[in-house]
């Protein structure tokens, strides 16, 4: 297969893995790795007419590439050959059906064979998916033939359990976080809740990687893989970063990245740091004036006078219960917000009002603490917070797709939980946060000076630090930053986290970056120790030792 080849494989395939019947073919699924990809031809036999088809490939073992082309309704893979030769790709059907194409740009251009009625029509085929690679296991097949790309599966672990069947459907705000509802809900909440759309702008690219380094992580008496990580956690989207270059993209659940996947409580991350740069442009004054000073609603409640710097590392002192139960005072606040059933704005935290420790003297994780801070932020900038994200970071960063925030029923961000976004944004909000708040081209976004605050602890802030604020079981020894959660070591490494598997860990400086969306049916689940074990895994891989300082 010739160079030009190689390339033009990745053009002709994109991902539409929702489509059913995908492994229905001649050649077993186990013996393949299938895709669909969806193309946009306007034939002559109907000038104007747009007419969508369908192009179905996959790898075979011995390198064979196979598939079939055809209508939404008469796709017939496994009776054909896709041969590649020089800059032209000829699909070659048994059952007739076929098509004799040549790249043209961004196009593919040539004639298309129908076989009911036995006819060539001329036909432009335009890209409407963005081209994706094989799945695991097919790239050994042509080793060296395709460059790295995003990887879509259409089921993962426990598929069945996650509604496969019924193509991941999406729940309601009262059945979500039922299992069968997680895949479909996780990346369609603005179909169950009221959103405030964050505008992107244009994308600053993100190259691929010649090819995925070999990552292993574990014990070394039980490595594992990548892929073992993949088949064992009920991950939607991985992206694995070293500066603007990705080494690894997957997508599982028939997921795929034009899907905007829910942050849950790496939002507080993001809520902090706009804080910061509301600070860094004169609109919050001070980190010791308390909530109220900018929230008048706030008054007379124990986290209106409680101070911000208290509120951003969670050790208001104020009792708040969040064990995701149902029942307890984060699930409340849910329901206060999200599903609307308060007033919304101050009225969703003036009610937590028993302060159990003096303030600054204890960590004590509350989502209230962070919606207060949204509270005092929107009131201090004088405009809606995903206007305000969108305009400081969303659009200078260079992010792809526009993103969405819950709002309450008073138009207030959800801060606590709320931001949906597609999966390379995740990763490029990370390498924001790796750079210390610069943007690739060199603008600096967020305070340099307000990231280190708020992935480091004070001297004088003992009960925020790594084994201490979570002690050394459970929560792994973490510490907590501003809004951030601080990986114990020399090495200054932090993640933003939130429930059922949402992370991005980074560290600066190497420029590492892991983005997860995953659904894990618990809340909070032990896997996390598996994510962990597979952050300094990659590290390990790519050269870095995490036991000692940058």
């Amino acid at each position: 297969m010739d160079r030009l080849s190689k390339r033009l494989l990745p053009l002709i395939t994109a991902a539409a893995l929702c489509l059913v019947g995908l492994t229905t073919s001649g050649v077993a699924a186990d013996d393949s790795s299938w895709l669909v990809g969806e193309w946009i031809g306007t034939a002559n036999s109907a000038p104007g007419e747009t007419v969508r088809h369908f192009l179905v490939t996959g790898v075979r073992p011995d390198g064979q590439v196979a598939g079939g082309f055809g209508t939404p309704r008469t796709v017939q893979p496994g009776n054909s050959t896709i041969r590649l030769t020089g800059d032209r790709v000829e699909v070659l059907t048994r059952t007739g059906n076929g098509a004799r194409l040549v790249r043209a740009g961004d196009r593919l251009v040539g004639q298309l064979i129908i076989a009911r009625d036995d006819k060539t029509y001329d036909v432009t085929f335009t890209k409407s998916k963005f081209p994706s690679l094989l799945p695991p296991g097919a790239a050994p097949a042509l080793p060296g033939a395709i460059s790295i790309g995003p990887v879509f599966r259409p089921d993962g672990p426990e598929a069945a359990s996650y509604g496969a069947a019924q193509n991941y459907p999406v729940g309601t705000i009262g059945n979500f976080y039922q299992p069968a509802y997680l895949v479909g809900t996780h990346s369609n909440f603005d179909q169950i809740t009221t959103v405030r759309r964050v505008p992107a702008r244009q994308a600053i690219t993100l190259r691929y990687a010649a090819a995925t380094p070999a990552i292993r992580y574990g014990p070394n008496y039980a490595r594992k893989t990548l892929q073992d990580y993949l088949n064992s956690n009920p991950v939607t989207g991985l992206l694995i970063l070293r500066g603007d270059e990705i080494l690894a993209e997957h997508y599982q659940y028939g997921r795929t990245d034009k899907d905007r996947f829910i942050a849950w409580s790496m939002s507080k991350s993001i809520t902090a740091m706009l804080v910061g740069i509301a600070v860094k442009e004169g609109r919050i004054r001070s980190l010791d004036d308390t909530a109220e000073t900018y929230a008048p609603a706030l008054k007379g409640s124990a986290l209106g006078a409680t101070t911000l710097r208290h509120l951003l590392t969670m050790s208001s002192g104020v009792a708040f219960i969040e064990t995701y139960t149902g029942k307890d005072d984060a699930s409340n606040l849910f329901l206060d917000t999200a599903v609307q059933l308060s007033p919304g704005g101050a009225a969703a935290v003036t009610k937590y009002n028993n302060r159990i420790h003096p303030p600054g003297t204890k960590f004590h994780y509350a989502s209230a603490e962070t919606q207060t801070l949204g509270v005092v932020l929107t009131a201090a900038i004088g405009m809606p917070i995903s206007t305000f994200m969108s305009e400081r970071i969303w659009r200078p960063m260079g992010a792809e797709a526009e993103a969405y925030w819950i709002i309450d029923k008073s138009g207030q961000e959800m801060s606590f939980g709320g931001f949906n976004a597609v999966l390379r944004d995740f990763g490029r909000l990370g390498l924001l946060l790796a750079r210390d708040g610069k943007s690739p081209d060199g603008r600096q976004l967020i305070p340099a000076e307000w990231i280190k605050a708020a992935t480091t602890v004070r001297p004088e802030d003992r009960h925020l630090a790594p084994g201490v604020a979570t002690g050394n079981s459970g929560s792994f020894g973490l510490g907590y930053g501003y809004q951030t959660w601080l990986l114990p070591g020399p090495r200054r490494m932090f993640r933003l986290s939130g429930v059922r598997g949402q992370t991005i860990m980074v560290d600066p400086a190497s420029q590492i970056v892991l983005a997860q969306n995953a659904v894990r049916k618990q809340e909070l689940d032990a896997a996390n120790a598996d994510t962990i074990a597979l952050w300094y895994g990659i590290l390990e891989s790519l050269g870095i030792d995490a036991s000692k300082a940058e």
